[in-house]
């Protein structure tokens, strides 16, 4: 949690105002991270045919659509959202390197190479990426807002393409014999419950700070 925070985390301000704001996002990943354990360890998730088509999307993308209506509502969530530190939060893609797990998984038919492949891989093309430009950030090496909105879309796009085949996968409907229903069971399930909403949301914070910035065309 700690590391979490300091990657979130606004200025080295110890204000109190900033304490206060720390406080109440440690509580809600908190709460968030309690809550995907919960439904992860009850194995409701696993039973493809006991979720409507609509509930996994709507666990996966609704956190990202109820932080877009707050940013909207809120100048507060604005002025944190555009000041967090774009080098920690593209930084933070790093860690889709676990993705490459999903391929591991497919060689003992845990998972479908079918979803294994796309997601793995692409997981790793975006941590691969990300790394390069959160060190070369960390540098001040010149980057443009064109090549870090590419990477952002290109990690964007991949976890569409993930969630997408690996709903399509689930054995209640295109399913085969080796179906993503572990994908709702602990401890994978904690990756599109708690790990994809976070990044996702990250995507669109760098959006929204690179829509707000003056452009910055250096190649």
């Amino acid at each position: 949690m700690e590391t979490l925070m300091s990657i979130l985390s606004l200025t080295d301000d110890t204000s109190p105002r900033l304490a206060r704001s720390d406080a109440l996002l440690a509580a809600v990943l908190s709460l968030w991270l309690g809550l995907a354990l919960a439904l992860s360890l009850s194995g409701v998730l696993a039973d493809a045919s006991a979720v409507s088509v609509w509930g996994f999307p709507l666990l996966i993308f609704g956190p990202v659509a109820l932080f877009a209506l707050l940013y909207r509502m809120s100048p507060a969530l604005q002025g944190w959202a555009l000041g967090l530190d774009r080098r920690l939060l593209i930084g933070l893609h790093v860690m889709r390197t676990v993705g490459l797990g999903f391929v591991f998984l497919s060689f003992y038919d845990i998972l479908p190479a079918a979803f294994a492949y796309p997601a793995g891989l692409g997981d790793a093309v975006a941590a691969v990426w990300a790394l390069w430009l959160s060190f070369s950030l960390a540098r001040g090496a010149p980057v443009s807002d064109r090549a870090i909105a590419r990477w952002n879309w290109f990690g964007v796009g991949d976890f569409v393409i993930a969630v997408g085949i690996g709903l399509a996968l689930r054995s209640a409907w295109l399913g085969g014999a080796v179906p993503t229903d572990p994908m709702g069971a602990f401890p994978l399930a904690l990756i599109p419950l708690f790990g994809v909403p976070i990044l996702a949301i990250s995507h669109l914070i760098i959006a929204l700070q690179l829509r707000h910035s003056t452009p910055n065309t250096t190649l």
